[in-house]
């Protein structure tokens, strides 16, 4: 008899895997980064996979490898979760709605891109995706800044302010930002 309980918890937690992610894949619209407030709220809230830091700590990990985060964060989930079945399950939960959507309305798109109704519609859009990753940010910074490092706070609020600048004012590639922050968490950890 316990048999095929553990069968049917094991496809339960495939079943839960395709439909969270399937619930991200649904309302994330706009790409990966607007994602990633709905994925933090499917693993740590609602089916409590993972807790923030660890949440937080993943993200920082799945941000510097190649390819979108969604799909990072969600084939790390599904691993963690139910390993390479959970893995599949996640990935076709996240892309099955925006791949099915793509394929239904593009057509659709193509005929009616130049409406005023569409472009307005975007246009509202836009200002909720920034608000979403704003308020990522802003959940993050507190645990963020109070990492394990010594330096005081005025020096961690440098290194967010001197990596925004470059961020936002310069070619930079991202991943030369991440590596360089590792780099200035590790010198800094020897320094103090």
């Amino acid at each position: 008899m316990t048999e095929p309980v553990a069968a049917s918890g094991y496809v339960g937690r495939l079943v839960s895997l395709v439909l969270a992610f399937g619930r991200v894949g649904t309302f994330g619209f706009g790409g990966g980064p607007s994602m990633i407030p709905l994925i933090r709220t499917e693993a740590v809230t609602t089916n409590g996979w993972m807790s923030d830091e660890e949440f937080m700590e993943l993200y920082a990990v799945a941000s510097s490898l190649p390819g979108p985060i969604a799909t990072n964060l969600a084939a790390y989930f599904g691993w963690q979760v139910a390993g390479l079945p959970g893995s599949l399950s996640a990935l076709t939960g996240l892309i099955a709605p925006s791949g099915l959507t793509i394929v239904g309305l593009g057509g659709l798109y193509a005929a009616t891109k130049d409406s005023a109704a569409v472009q307005d519609a975007l246009a509202g859009i836009r200002p909720v995706v920034i608000a979403l990753l704003l308020g990522v940010a802003i959940s993050f910074a507190p645990r963020a800044l109070a990492s394990h490092l010594r330096p005081g706070p005025l020096l961690k609020a440098t290194l967010v302010v001197v990596a925004f600048a470059v961020a936002a004012f310069t070619d930079v590639h991202p991943a030369f930002l991440i590596v360089a922050g590792a780099g200035a968490g590790l010198a800094l950890r020897r320094l103090w």
